[in-house]
């Protein structure tokens, strides 16, 4: 029993390890890839703001990969350094599976609950903070006596300011359907958010628009003139919108979207326990001990399948009713332990004769 709590104290440090880690990396791209997205620049504590609230996200993602790391890790490290150890927990090996398949089902129901209404959460609170900074968008600062290439929301516009005051603006900017390009004289341009939508406004000024083969389109005279900014939140996109929604308002929305999500939540979650499954039937004493490379190899090579073919139902399912999509998922699970299994009892990979 002791030797059974020492092994999972080991599994249970190297996966938070892991998890650490690879949450890091990917949630540093994946902020950097948002960021992008956003038509303005955001302070320091933004920015990490941003970063933090896509933790739960990827860490739900990657906790089964890490954990079926950690497995594989610690029982070829014991079999390496530790002979007594892992001989004696191949003595009793169901007293030991037994705890090891209890933390793999402490952290499927973690899983469950950190994606069914943390990661929902987060994602709401991500799509109203970077919606309540692109309603805050004020005019960069320009320089008198120089052409100042800015950018507002997404647009870019050249600035010529004049040294002397009152003098006026000269504005380049393309039109909204980038068939040519605008140009105004205005005495004053600033930001405001009419209704909720940041809008470019000139004052009291003319403009001139041309034509892609520099034609005259048209010119007029404005007292007020008025460019709505077409900003585009990155987590408004419909996709999105079923991932913001916690489990218990997708369990009780009968569409088929929200169904989809609701089964990729609950596979997830079940994922650690069909790896840490894989995991142990891949262990082999002898083999860890002189080929252990083999159990990394094959080991990772089987996640890797495992993991693309989760991704490829979820992402290939639109028009698939849900029981059928259950059933793909199933099958996957169904499958890598087959597979597993094969591997274990008919090559000599993963077991040394």
């Amino acid at each position: 029993m002791i030797l059974s709590y020492y092994f999972n104290h080991q599994l249970l440090s190297r996966t938070l390890k892991y998890l650490l880690l690879l949450t890091f990396l990917f949630s540093v791209v994946e902020s950097i890839e948002r960021l992008m997205l956003l038509p303005i620049s955001l302070s320091l504590v933004q920015c990490l703001s941003m970063w933090v609230l896509s933790w739960p996200l990827y860490s739900c993602l990657l906790l089964p990969a890490c954990f079926y790391a950690a497995y594989l890790a610690t029982a070829i490290g014991l079999a390496r350094s530790q002979e007594l150890v892992i001989m004696q927990l191949y003595v009793s090996p169901w007293s030991w599976r037994w705890r090891v398949g209890c933390l793999s089902a402490f952290l499927s129901v973690a899983i469950f609950f950190t994606v069914g209404w943390i990661g929902p959460m987060c994602q709401h609170i991500q799509k109203d903070f970077a919606t309540m900074m692109l309603s805050e968008i004020q005019m960069p600062k320009t320089f008198s006596g120089q052409f100042n290439k800015i950018e507002v929301g997404g647009r870019h516009i050249v600035v010529y300011k004049e040294k002397q005051k009152g003098k006026g603006l000269f504005v380049a900017t393309r039109l909204s359907d980038a068939q040519g390009i605008t140009v105004l004289t205005t005495q004053k341009m600033h930001v405001l958010t009419d209704k909720g939508v940041p809008t470019l406004v000139f004052d009291k000024g003319n403009s001139y628009s041309f034509t892609p083969d520099d034609g005259l389109k048209y010119a007029l005279s404005f007292d007020e003139s008025r460019i709505p900014l077409a900003i585009k939140v990155g987590l408004s996109a419909k996709k999105y919108q079923f991932m913001q929604m916690a489990t218990h308002d997708l369990w009780h929305d009968q569409r088929v979207m929200a169904q989809h999500e609701l089964a990729w939540r609950i596979h997830l979650s079940l994922s650690v326990m069909v790896l840490a499954t894989l995991a142990m039937m891949l262990i082999d004493y002898m083999t860890c001990r002189r080929a252990s490379s083999r159990v990394y190899v094959v080991g990772g090579c089987l996640a890797i399948m495992y993991y693309v073919g989760l991704l490829a139902v979820k992402m290939s399912t639109a028009a698939v009713p849900v029981l059928l999509m259950h059933a793909y998922y199933s099958l996957l699970h169904a499958g890598l332990c087959v597979l597993t299994w094969l591997l274990t009892r008919l090559t000599p990979l993963l077991r040394l004769r």
